[in-house]
């Protein structure tokens, strides 16, 4: 095996395991309490769609070069902070954090 390929192994292996932490610490996912099959399943496949989302996140986050100045978790929770409110008829964007607004 050449030397870029077990490079390019270990750094896929590095990037598995980032996933794995970031699955357990943000997740707590290393403490299932669960009671039947279809619960600890139902759990893995949420924790999945959250890393692929997390994942998501941090890849548009690069792309735009944001990455430094904010995380995932800091984005969702200033997104959060936006809500839609219908008034009847009407509807208004509420509560939009300064970093979003141009």
């Amino acid at each position: 095996m050449s030397e870029q390929k077990a490079y390019e192994l270990y750094k896929k292996r590095d990037i598995a395991e980032k996933l794995f932490d970031a699955y357990k610490s943000i997740l707590y996912a290393d403490r299932l309490y669960l009671h039947s099959d279809e619960s600890v399943s139902g759990h893995v496949f949420i924790a999945f769609l959250s890393i692929y989302a997390h994942c998501k996140i941090e890849s548009i986050l690069k792309k735009a070069k944001l990455n430094k100045n904010l995380t995932q978790l800091g984005l969702l929770f200033d997104l959060s902070k936006i809500y839609h409110v219908d008034f009847g008829g009407e509807s208004a964007v509420m509560e939009i954090p300064n970093r979003f607004v141009i």
